[in-house]
């Protein structure tokens, strides 16, 4: 897919609500004491070839991440309805992008989308004006 920083470069007017194609929020924080970084997003496109290079780009940081839980990405086929069209799942063995995402990180997901579902739609109509 070229080169990651070039690529998230031309990402970078999706979240300021410039691109007609992307709709896109996303909450990243650092703890610098920890030295964890944790990151929820929301990305809407209908097509895999927008979304796919930036989960070849997530793969890429495995080697960074400490296994643990909340350590995926979930890509649903519609806002977060119940069927999941891809996964990227990280655990102590790296990563695999999968269509059969294990069970408790669909729980993790699910639980998140609960909670904070209709404030994520409102930021995502707020930016750009339309979901």
């Amino acid at each position: 897919y070229g080169e990651p920083a070039k690529m998230l470069n031309n990402l970078a007017a999706c979240n300021s609500g410039e691109s007609e194609k992307n709709i896109y929020a996303e909450h990243i924080n650092f703890n610098k004491e920890t030295q964890i970084v944790t990151m929820d997003h929301i990305f809407l496109s209908e097509s895999y070839e927008t979304f796919m290079p930036l989960m070849a780009c997530v793969r890429g940081i495995e080697k960074f991440i400490t296994p643990g839980k909340n350590n995926f990405a979930l890509i649903y086929y519609y806002w977060w309805g119940s069927e999941i069209a891809i996964a990227l799942e990280f655990d102590a063995n790296g990563s695999r992008i999968t269509a059969n995402p294990k069970a408790e990180n669909l729980t993790i997901a699910d639980a998140f989308f609960d909670e904070h579902g209709e404030a994520l739609a409102e930021e995502l109509y707020n930016k750009q004006g339309f979901i």
